[in-house]
C-alpha cells in the first residue's frame, strides 16, 4: 500500500511541476507564477481528497529560482526574461508518503543557456550522489 500512496504522491507532484512549467513565461514575474501554481495545487489536492477521502498536503511549498539564486529569497516582483533559467521545486505528502520534485531548466534553447543549463543539472545530479 505505501508503494501506491509513493506513486500517487509523485504522479500528483509532476502534475502539478508540469502545469506550473507550461506557465512560466517571459515578462511575466515571480510572484504571478506562484500564485498560478498555488491555485492550481489546491484545486488538484481538493479533488483529490474529495474522490478518496484520504489526505494530501503540501510537504514543500512551491518554490521558483531564478539563476541559481536560492528560491525562498528570491525577488517575487522579478520579471522572467528569455535567458533566465528557472528552478521550479515542491513537495507532495499523500497519506504521510512524501515526494519532494526539483529541476532546473530555461526559456531559451540558445547554445550559451543550454551549457549552463548541463554545469547546473550536472551539479545537482552530483549534489545528490553526495547526499
Amino acid at each position: 500500500m505505501e508503494i501506491e500512496n509513493y506513486k500517487k504522491s509523485s504522479t500528483i507532484c509532476k502534475n502539478v511541476y508540469n502545469f506550473i512549467k507550461e506557465n512560466v513565461k517571459e515578462n511575466i514575474t515571480v510572484q504571478n507564477v506562484l500564485e498560478i501554481g498555488n491555485e492550481f495545487l489546491q484545486k488538484t489536492i481538493k479533488k483529490n481528497c474529495s474522490k478518496e477521502n484520504i489526505v494530501i498536503d503540501i510537504a514543500v511549498p512551491i518554490c521558483i529560482s531564478l539563476n541559481n539564486c536560492v528560491g525562498y529569497e528570491n525577488d517575487l516582483n522579478k520579471i522572467i526574461n528569455k535567458t533566465d533559467i528557472v528552478n521550479i521545486e515542491l513537495g507532495i505528502s499523500y497519506c504521510g508518503c512524501i515526494v519532494i520534485f526539483s529541476e532546473s531548466f530555461c526559456l531559451n534553447d540558445d547554445k550559451g543557456v543550454k551549457k549552463i543549463k548541463n554545469i547546473l543539472n550536472n551539479l545537482q545530479k552530483h549534489k545528490r550522489r553526495r547526499n
